[in-house]
């Protein structure tokens, strides 16, 4: 019980500068509204094209993720009969992490499916293959520099992602969000 009172009394006045060491006031302190945001992701990796879309939630420092995904690329191999090889990865994912000023850092669990399909002069093959994943992800966005009373608004980064899974992959990307971001007083 001691402790926690002083962790408590101790973490109250963590903000205050050491002139002003006054108990803050309840009445006047300013509630953070939730953060509620949603992600698009342009990307490439080596899968190929990434696109995705992720739904965030943001309680204090703590980030949660619904994210899809999806990953395409073409090639063509030069054998006799000549093979046109396109691998599609679906990713569906569920992540957790850490949030600090404009910069998060997540991981999770994802259900991921590969569909390959083999075209030759003959004909098409398909290989569908299912599988569990972890998924991470690092993200740096930037907001509008001047703060806006109302929260809804949009923001702009970057994000290096992968897979840890039987087909691991990784990528990087631009990404464009929209949501209702902190409230900041005038």
């Amino acid at each position: 019980m001691l402790l926690f009172l002083l962790l408590t009394a101790t973490g109250a006045y963590a903000q205050n500068s050491a002139k002003s060491f006054k108990a803050p006031m309840r009445d006047t302190a300013i509630k953070s509204n939730p953060v509620i945001f949603f992600n698009t992701l342009f990307g490439a990796g080596n899968h190929g094209l990434n696109l995705g879309a992720e739904l965030n939630y943001q309680y204090n420092q703590h980030i949660f993720t619904i994210k899809a995904l999806h990953a395409t690329q073409g090639e063509h191999l030069y054998t006799t009969p000549p093979v046109t090889y396109s691998p599609d990865y679906d990713e569906f994912g569920i992540l957790y992490g850490q949030s600090i000023n404009n910069m998060s850092a997540s991981i999770g669990t994802s259900f991921n499916k590969r569909n390959q399909l083999s075209y030759t002069s003959q004909d098409a093959i398909n290989h569908n293959s299912r599988y569990i994943g972890f998924p991470w992800e690092i993200n740096i966005n930037w907001f509008r520099k001047k703060k806006a009373r109302y929260s809804i608004g949009g923001a702009v980064g970057l994000k290096l992602f992968g897979n840890i899974s039987k087909y691991s992959h990784v990528g990087l990307g631009a990404t464009l969000g929209l949501g209702y971001y902190k409230r900041h007083a005038d």
